[in-house]
């Protein structure tokens, strides 16, 4: 039996496990692995294969934020579903770390050693694996992909003809000059039968109770835009349509039930007429109580209309060997029968978990923000939205997951156990009223209404619950070395948030005050901290309209950690303001980009020497500076460490096109108001509780810097006067030039940037030979402050691989 130890062991490859590996996978040095039990990944996409599969929520919604969809909209099929997957997968190297035909039977839970012991199966060889691992992420979703609902029929034994479940759909199935029944009213009745119909004979829908349905168009009104405008912004355009129509949709289905369910019903009697729709479809349960069919273009209805679908809406009373017989007297010609019937609900995957020796059932469990169970440490798991797109809760769980495990790497701490859920009322995990639902909601833990023991079906809500979730609510955590038991005693408190961390570095006055260079062109403001002899000097410049004292909080990081590798070189850290900005002066004549850039040169050279190799590393702005230096002179350049960076993409931030406006860009940079200025701040960080008070008082007085708002503009108006295929032409130089010296990158990004968002990242990957990249989860636009330890650990691992040029 052969066992391997890993961080976090995830079981399964559908959505939800892709979408949590590929959050894992931005955290430095975390080791993980994903086991399935079939023999390929895509879960539900691997699981069904039946005629028409298609997504039941809008695909622009559904894809991944961090992988551009290219395939139909709105509804993709399954086969392009399933292709996307596995081209996510394997684009960012997350298929190499799968291990497919794994069925994992029980996992157990050791407190002393703070590790779960996994033992699964090799479907292929039936030989058991043990698998020992941190944390453990049941990815599985929520139903059972074996076994369907599948109820006898009366008198099913007396039928000749086919059955088949829709489930595991038969490849040689010959429907030609078929009669069809299909057996069920959800979203595979629905979507199977226009598909049949196009194949058999004929097909009839045998319903004993009518869904809602609603009939949308099958195209998306932002189609024209791919045409003229790059795919990522018309993609995010397009992400949001899809959220934010949804969001409308059951925000006016709950204040306007009526309103809408008229107009839903208007839409197919426009179809099928008053009689038949009277007769089959309407619904006598409340909207969303059971989710929505989509009927792309009615495609459904047309079919019923046109006489190729038929419609019984009764009981089944008795099957013979060609018909089906309904209570009503009705006899239904069937060659095959198709039972649709519903899903079977397995939670957790039906995984024996275990603690300390006792069992874990998750029915008599709490969700913690509906993704950890109270009293069972280091576990996690992922349960999607069942009115809107799994995939958006898919992220915001593996995002939160990243989040958490930083969180204790950060802190030396071994273990987190949600601790004792509030009293009162319990609910439903999976809030629907479905027959499946029904028959298997028990196995669920539940939730509250009490955050943050709370699962919200409203995805804009909860993108605000997870970023204000404390890590440390309701939350206990045990030291990495804690004795047996600790975890249940060990205080919340004693583990601070990270976006504390800023606040508890020692204050800016232990740095050496800033200095005044005089330079050809003007004053330059620099801060220098020497280091011992053979030093590794570090040039850092800040992002547009800050100052050079953004590096303060990932400067005193680096002075008050060591490297862990006795060989990797000391830092010697310059930060410099750019002219114009922080306190420093604008250049003259014209303080151009070119000038600011063989200004910055002039000013290493003064202050570090004109021989000395050095590692530059730009914010933002900063980010496009060091790029421009990097290619003038990459003789001097030892490397080239890039934090949240523009120059990544062809599109302008919407500050910057107001900035860019004549007169009145300048007069809107020149506004200096306390709240505007704080206001700016806020939007730049993830958690604006991590701001502190210095920092809040110098953003003031660098927006109060007389030449600040002329610098805002100028540079603003040169960047949106440069026509877009060439806005990333330094970028581009800049990457030739460092692979033609063989200079190595590292890049930081913010998963929550809003500033310069995390897909600009795909173009420097696209452009830089294997960078060094590091994702800071739950960090947002300023990573050097909000997770100055990840910032400064990047660095160092940086500097370890240069060599003198």
């Amino acid at each position: 039996m052969s066992e391997q130890q890993v961080d976090v062991a995830i079981i399964g490859a559908g959505i939800s496990g892709i979408a949590t590996a590929y959050y894992l996978s931005q955290i430095p040095g975390l080791s993980w692995v994903i086991l399935d039990a079939k023999e390929n990944l895509g879960g539900t996409w691997h699981t069904f294969s039946y005629p028409g599969l298609r997504s039941d929520s809008d695909i622009d919604s559904y894809c991944f934020s961090f992988e551009s969809w290219t395939g139909s909209r709105p509804l993709g099929t399954g086969e392009e579903i399933l292709h996307y997957l596995q081209h996510t997968a394997q684009r960012h190297g997350l298929t190499s770390k799968m291990r497919f035909g794994a069925q994992v039977r029980e996992a157990a839970y050791d407190s002393t050693t703070q590790r779960w012991q996994l033992r699964y199966v090799d479907s292929a060889t039936g030989e058991e694996h043990q698998l020992n691992a941190q944390f453990l992420h049941a990815a599985v979703g929520y139903y059972d992909h074996a076994h369907s609902h599948q109820p006898t029929l009366p008198g099913e034994e007396n039928f000749t003809g086919t059955i088949v479940d829709p489930q595991f759909w038969p490849e040689d199935l010959d429907l030609r000059d078929a009669a069809v029944a299909i057996v069920g009213s959800g979203a595979t009745a629905v979507t199977l039968a226009p598909e049949l119909a196009a194949k058999a004979r004929h097909v009839t829908m045998i319903q004993r109770t009518v869904n809602h349905a609603a009939v949308m168009p099958n195209s998306t009104p932002l189609q024209p835009l791919r045409s003229v405008l790059p795919q990522r912004g018309v993609d995010a355009l397009d992400r949001w349509r899809a959220i934010g129509t949804q969001a409308l949709t059951l925000k006016a289905s709950q204040f306007a039930e009526d309103a809408v369910t008229r107009t839903l019903a208007s839409h197919r009697r426009a179809i099928i007429g008053e009689e038949l729709h009277s007769q089959h479809f309407e619904a006598s349960y409340p909207l969303w109580t059971q989710r929505v069919c989509r009927v792309p273009d009615g495609d459904l209805f047309h079919a019923i209309a046109a006489g190729d679908i038929s419609v019984v809406t009764d009981t089944i009373d008795s099957l013979s060997a060609h018909h089906i017989h309904t209570s009503d007297g009705t006899a239904v010609e069937a060659d095959v029968l198709i039972k649709a019937t519903g899903l079977q609900l397995k939670a957790l995957g039906d995984i024996a978990l275990s603690v300390d020796g006792a069992p874990v059932h998750p029915g008599e469990k709490t969700a913690w923000r509906g993704m950890c169970l109270d009293g069972v440490p280091n576990f996690s798991f992922t349960l999607g939205y069942v009115n809107d797109s799994f995939t958006l809760r898919a992220e915001l769980v593996g995002r939160y997951l990243a989040r958490m495990i930083t969180h204790l790497r950060q802190h030396g701490l071994g273990s987190f156990c949600p601790t004792t859920p509030p009293a009162g009322p319990r609910s439903r995990i999976i809030d629907l009223q479905s027959n499946y639902v029904e028959r298997g909601i028990a196995q669920f833990p539940a939730v509250t209404d009490t955050a943050p023991w709370t699962l919200r079906n409203d995805y804009l809500r909860e993108v605000r619950d997870f970023r204000r979730t404390d890590p440390t609510t309701d939350m206990a955590f045990a030291p990495a070395s804690a004795a047996p038991g600790a975890a249940a005693a060990a205080d919340p408190a004693a583990a601070p948030d990270e976006s504390a961390e800023p606040a508890q570095q020692p204050p800016a006055s232990e740095l050496p005050a800033p200095q005044m260079l005089d330079t050809s062109h003007g004053q330059l403001r620099y801060r220098h901290i020497p280091g011992p002899a053979e030093s590794l000097p570090v040039v850092c410049i800040h992002g547009i309209g800050r100052g050079l004292e953004d590096f303060d909080t990932l400067t005193r990081e680096l002075q008050r950690t060591r490297p862990e590798d006795a060989n990797a070189p000391d830092l010697e850290i310059l930060s410099l303001d750019i002219p114009g900005f922080g306190a420093t002066p604008a250049l003259r004549p014209e303080n151009t980009l070119p000038l600011m850039v063989e200004t910055l040169w002039e000013a290493v050279d003064e202050l570090l020497g004109s021989e000395r190799p050095v590692v530059l590393v730009g914010h933002s702005l900063g980010g496009a500076l060091v790029q421009r230096m990097l290619a003038e002179r990459p003789a001097r350049c030892a490397g080239l460490l890039l934090l949240a960076p523009s120059g990544f993409s062809t599109e302008i931030t919407p500050v910057v096109k107001a900035a860019a406006v004549p007169v009145l860009g300048q007069r809107l940079m020149s506004i200096a108001h306390p709240r505007v200025v704080a206001a700016a701040d806020n939007v730049a960080v993830h958690d604006p509780a991590s701001i502190t008070e210095e920092q809040r008082a110098l953003s003031l007085r660098w927006a109060q810097h007389e030449d600040r708002a002329e610098t805002f503009a100028s540079i603003s108006q040169a960047l949106v006067g440069t026509p877009a295929p060439q806005r990333m032409a330094a970028a581009r130089q800049c990457a030739r030039t460092c692979r033609a010296h063989a200079i190595p990158v590292g890049a930081i990004w913010g998963s929550e940037d809003a500033v310069l968002g995390i897909g600009q990242l795909d173009n420097l990957r696209a452009l830089h030979a294997d960078p060094q990249v590091t994702v800071l989860p739950g960090c947002g636009h300023m990573v050097m402050n909000e997770q100055p330890a990840a910032t400064a650990a990047a660095l160092r691992a940086l500097s370890q691989q240069l060599s003198t040029p």
